[in-house]
């Protein structure tokens, strides 16, 4: 889990790995082994572990909000929030699916509903960083700039592996003319990722 929180998700594999070679109906480890492949763009690998814990304990939560998290990457957003309602009904106090079904009512345009789930699962967790990417997203779209900043910042901070929203905050420091702060974070994500010089 820590390995996977620091953005090191191959390191996080090959150790599920050795661990479910010892304990190979672990269903846990296989649904966390199934999230770290899907972080890694590896969808059909994420589904293969998936359907090995699904077959161990269908009704697992991990297990299905992984199945919802798959479902969002392969844009099927009516089937994934249709799951992760029914999932969330089970397990109502799950503070990782709060932030899963928040992002699915997102995708979904349920905008209201979304912003519920997402400020208790912040609320509950304030290290959730996905749950302040969606809602600083969330806020974006709706004109509130300070707000959507303060999330978005507060994802990077927690998560500054995750590139795909550097890009919004380094824009929204330059509209609110923080430009030392901004020339910072893009001389970092320059040198992370040189092709990203041709966006500004």
């Amino acid at each position: 889990i820590e390995l996977r929180e620091a953005g090191k998700f191959s390191q996080a594999i090959e150790l599920l790995k050795d661990g479910i070679s010892q304990f190979s109906r672990d269903v846990d480890m296989l649904a966390l082994l199934s999230h770290c492949h899907i972080l890694e763009d590896d969808l059909e690998e994420a589904t293969l572990q998936l359907d090995k814990a699904k077959s161990l304990d269908p009704d697992n939560a991990s297990v299905n909000w992984n199945k919802v998290r798959l479902l969002l990457r392969k844009k099927d957003i009516t089937k994934a929030l249709a799951l992760a309602r029914h999932t969330n009904e089970r397990f109502p106090n799950d503070i990782e699916g709060m932030g899963v079904f928040g992002s699915c009512l997102r995708a979904n345009n349920n905008i209201e509903e979304s912003l519920v789930y997402l400020n208790k699962a912040v609320e509950l967790n304030p290290n959730y960083a996905e749950a302040f990417i969606n809602r600083g997203l969330i806020h974006l779209s709706k004109e509130n700039k300070i707000e959507a900043l303060l999330d978005l910042e507060s994802a990077y901070e927690l998560k500054p592996y995750m590139k795909q929203i550097w890009n919004f905050v380094i824009n929204l420091k330059i509209e609110f003319k923080q430009f030392p702060e901004a020339i910072q974070l893009l001389t970092v994500m320059t040198k992370s990722d040189p092709t990203n010089e041709k966006n500004f």
